[in-house]
């Protein structure tokens, strides 16, 4: 299996381990929304968690991805996806500042 943060791709393309990692990353926030849903503790490790792999994942789809996608003349889909990026980026600092005013952290 692929390990995009070591670097062993195993055989997979670049999009390929990047697809796999949204599988992975989904799992985490997905675990997060509910610990949130529920009436136990909030899963605050599996955001963090997330959000580290969603951070990871966005610099290696800019550095190794985006330049192949300019090349091939798709800078349209590279613009949406830059401005999500950002979002993204964004929207998960927000829920981390909001769980450090509320006294969660990881545990």
């Amino acid at each position: 299996m692929a390990d995009s943060t070591t670097g062993e791709s195993g055989g997979l393309s670049v999009g390929e381990v990047l697809e796999r990692d949204h599988h992975r990353i989904d799992g985490y926030f997905e675990a997060f929304a509910k610990s949130l849903a529920g009436d136990g503790p909030i899963d605050t490790g599996a955001f963090t968690t997330g959000a580290a792999g969603l951070r990871h994942h966005i610099y290696v789809e800019e550095v190794l991805h985006f330049p192949a996608m300019k090349a091939g003349g798709l800078m349209g889909p590279v613009f949406v996806m830059l401005r999500e990026h950002g979002q993204l980026w964004d929207r998960m600092d927000e829920i981390a500042a909001r769980l450090e005013t509320v006294g969660l952290r990881d545990e």
